[in-house]
Parts: structure tokens; sequence; C-alpha cells
């Protein structure tokens, strides 16, 4: 029986032929869960666009050191720049759409504050949740195979995330909000050449003053189809199409 490829990220640059002691969870996770021992192969990568075939050099109870082969490219990522923008929603979801977003190969992730928000973050729950989230991308990139790690923003409202927006050179970008009320014919607003941003709501949806606001930045309106997506469901089903129109998926 083929095992599967362990992947695992390193916060610290990698250079191959050097060694590396692995984090504390890291190696709790080879030597408790994987059990591997001294001998045994793993892959790293430190977010640079690069990956290396490691060697696990030795083993104790409260280190993993590794030694580190020669460094690899990957096809894995993706040609396109995608930034998904979703408005702030419960814990189990928001989890769901940055660890499918990030197996999907999207750049960015920005966590949107809207006003139909069933979530409020303080300034210490926010920073918790914006490390929490940035966990959960690092792990949804050891599993998918990916070698850089999209960047998380932490949590700002639509309105500060639109002035950006506007304020910058994003008017070369395609910006795509989706909402039911939206017009379809995805297709015809997509152009490989562009960045493209994604914008997708909150349980509660976007209220009608944030859909004018959207759209008046530069933002189409698009609506998929005749059902109802659950927040979490709509980004996957959104990128998903996306990547196949513009081929960095096949169907």
């Amino acid at each position: 029986m083929l095992m599967r490829n362990i992947r695992i990220y390193s916060p610290e640059p990698l250079a191959a032929g050097g060694f590396l002691d692995l984090s504390e969870s890291a190696a709790r996770h080879i030597t408790q869960v994987l059990r591997l021992n001294a001998g045994s192969e793993l892959t790293l990568f430190d977010g640079s666009g690069l990956e290396y075939v490691g060697t696990i050099a030795s083993v104790t109870k409260s280190r993993v050191t590794v030694q580190l082969g020669a460094a690899q490219s990957s096809a894995t990522e993706s040609a396109l720049r995608i930034c998904l923008w979703h408005g702030l929603c419960r814990s189990d979801r928001m989890d769901i759409v940055v660890q499918k977003a990030t197996e999907l190969g999207v750049t960015e992730i920005q966590p949107v504050i809207t006003e139909r928000d069933v979530v409020r973050l303080d300034a210490k729950r926010a920073a918790k949740k914006l490390e929490h989230w940035r966990s959960v991308a690092i792990s949804a990139c050891e599993q998918s195979g990916r070698v850089r790690i999209p960047l998380v923003h932490p949590a700002a409202r639509l309105g500060h995330c639109l002035q950006q927006f506007a304020a910058s050179q994003k008017n070369a970008a395609t910006a795509l909000m989706f909402d039911p009320e939206g017009e379809r014919g995805l297709r015809r607003h997509l152009l490989p050449e562009r960045d493209i941003f994604v914008l997708t709501g909150p349980e509660g949806g976007f209220s009608a003053a944030e859909k004018t606001a959207a759209m008046d930045t530069g933002f189409s309106l698009i609506a998929l189809g005749p059902r109802i997506l659950r927040t979490e469901t709509a980004p996957t089903v959104i990128l998903s199409l996306v990547q196949s129109a513009l081929g960095d998926l096949e169907t």
C-alpha cells in the first residue's frame, strides 16, 4: 500500500542540504499520529514556491530533526490571481470557506464585515480569528499540495474594502459580486489576463445599499442560478466555475 505524501509547512526559510527542527505541533503530529521514525521521508515547503524532500534525521521525545534535499518546483499553483472577499460568517462556516478557497488556489482571502453579519468581533477576537484562519489556510496547503500560502487579511468593513479597491489600480481587474438579484452570464465577464475579485455574502446576504456601493465601485452583480446557496457553499461553487471557465480546472 502506498503511503500518502506527508507535507509540512515551515515558517522558517528552507535551504537544500540544511537541517530543520520541526515545530512542536508538527513534531507531535509526526511522532504521535503518523508514528514516523528516523529515515522516513516527507515534503517541506516555506511558502516561497519551492518544496523540499526531507529525511527525518533524528527523533526524540521533544524534537524531530529533518535533513533537506534539493529544492523542487511545483505545478500546483494556479496561473490565475483570484482574491475572495467573503462576508463574515459563523466560525465553522468561515473555516470551510477559507479551507476550500485555499484548496482551489486563491491568492488572497478578505473576510468582509457587512450590515447583515451574524458575527461581531472585538479587537481581541478578531486577532485570534485571523491567526486561526491563517492556520486553516496552511493546513489546506499541506493537504492540497500548494506551495504558496494565500494571504489572509484581517476582517474589514465592506465600505473600507471598496474604498481601497477604488483607490488602487484595480480598475484593470474583473470584479464580481454574487447575489440572487444579479444577472446571469458569468463567463462573459471573465478575462484570463485580469486579476479577479469575487465578493460573496454572509448568511443574511447583502443589503441594497451594499449592492449599490459595490456596483458604483466597478463590481458586476452576478446570479448563479435559481437556487439560493449557503454562505459556505457559494464560494466553492463560484471559484470552481471561474477556474473551469478560464482553464485552471479541467472538465
